[in-house]
C-alpha cells in the first residue's frame, strides 16, 4: 500500500508497536487527530514554533521523553496544549513516520467526547477544522500532512503501520 503527500513519496512497510519505551536515540515526537465522537471537525493548533510551522495549523502533539512511550506522550502532550485527558488505550495507534536523519513520528487517532470542550493552555491557538475542507486549504494556512493524516486516522485504516520516506 503507498500513501504520499505533495513532497514526499512514502511507502507503509511494518507495524510497529506504539507502547514501547522510546529509543532516545532518536529524535521522536507524538502528534494526535483529536475529534469528539461522530464530529467532522478535528482539533488543529495554530502553530507559533517552530518557525517553519509558525502561522500554519498542525494536529497537538510534541517530542517523546526519556523514558516515555509513545503513547504516553501523546496523552500528555495532549493534557498539557488543550486541557483534555482521556485513558491511554483511547490512543489508536494510525502510522510511524520516519524521515531520513533520525526523524520519527507517532500519530494517533482519538475520538473523546472532551475534545469539544478543548482549550488552549500555551500561547498557540486552538481551532477547528472541518474535515472536508483539510484538502482544499492552501499550505501557508496549514502543514501539507493534516489531510492524509486525517484520513489514516478515521477513513478505515485500522493497523498502525509504518511509513519511510525515501
Amino acid at each position: 500500500m503507498s500513501t504520499s503527500s505533495p513532497a514526499h513519496a512514502a511507502r507503509l512497510v511494518r507495524a510497529c508497536d506504539a507502547d514501547r519505551p522510546y529509543d532516545s536515540s532518536v529524535t521522536g515526537y507524538t502528534l494526535v487527530v483529536a475529534r469528539a465522537p461522530g464530529s467532522r471537525r478535528a482539533l488543529a493548533v495554530r502553530k507559533r514554533r517552530p518557525s517553519w510551522q509558525a502561522g500554519r495549523l498542525n494536529f497537538p502533539g510534541g517530542h517523546i521523553e526519556a523514558g516515555e512511550t509513545p503513547r504516553e506522550c501523546v496523552a500528555r502532550e495532549l493534557r498539557e496544549e488543550t486541557g483534555v485527558e482521556a485513558p491511554l488505550e483511547a490512543f489508536r495507534p494510525v502510522a510511524h513516520v520516519c524521515r531520513p536523519g533520525g526523524f520519527e513520528m507517532y500519530v494517533f487517532a482519538l475520538e473523546h467526547p472532551d475534545v469539544e470542550r478543548a482549550q488552549a493552555l500555551t500561547d498557540e491557538p486552538l481551532e477547528f477544522v472541518h474535515v472536508d475542507t483539510l484538502s482544499a486549504m492552501p499550505m501557508n494556512e496549514a502543514l501539507e500532512n493534516l489531510c492524509w493524516l486525517h484520513g489514516l486516522a478515521f477513513d478505515g485504516f485500522s493497523k498502525f503501520a509504518t511509513v519511510v520516506y525515501d
